[in-house]
């Protein structure tokens, strides 16, 4: 019974302390970004929703951008529902990336919107419809209509 209760002691201290170093690593992977990434501009294809471990909803966006002339896909999960709602299917904002690696070291900036491109979201899902396969399916269930929108950009 005792030797039990140690390796569950034991099992339990180094899941936590695994966790604690993950979690660390991946903030300074974000500083990192913050601080030193290069910035550009990147365009929300799906914004996604869903339950995870625990039974809590988590709300994420993909997005993709150019760098160098080359079509960067990437993913990012969101701080909570206010960023989903904000995040416009087919609308550009503020990207950073890290050279290397941008395909998972790069953030997307849900609060900087590039304004200027509002008039060119119908656009741009057109380029998603082309590019994607499912735009279609996930264009229709998580794009809201450009009428719905105009109230976020004023």
């Amino acid at each position: 019974m005792k030797i039990n209760n140690i390796l569950y002691i034991t099992i339990t201290s180094l899941s936590i302390i695994l966790l604690v170093v993950f979690g660390q690593k991946n903030r300074n992977v974000e500083n990192k970004i913050k601080t030193k990434g290069i910035d550009t501009i990147g365009t929300v294809v799906n914004r996604t929703q869903g339950i995870g471990n625990g039974g809590i909803t988590v709300f994420g966006v993909w997005f993709d951008f150019y760098v160098d002339g080359e079509l960067i896909k990437s993913d990012q999960l969101l701080t909570g529902k206010s960023d989903y709602d904000q995040a416009i299917v087919g609308m550009k904002y503020k990207v950073k990336y890290l050279i290397g690696d941008p395909h998972t070291k790069s953030m997307i900036f849900i609060n900087e919107p590039i304004k200027d491109e509002y008039q060119n979201i119908e656009e741009e899902r057109d380029r998603i419809r082309s590019s994607y396969k499912n735009a279609n399916v996930f264009l229709r269930k998580n794009a809201r209509p450009i009428n719905e929108l105009k109230y976020f950009l004023e």
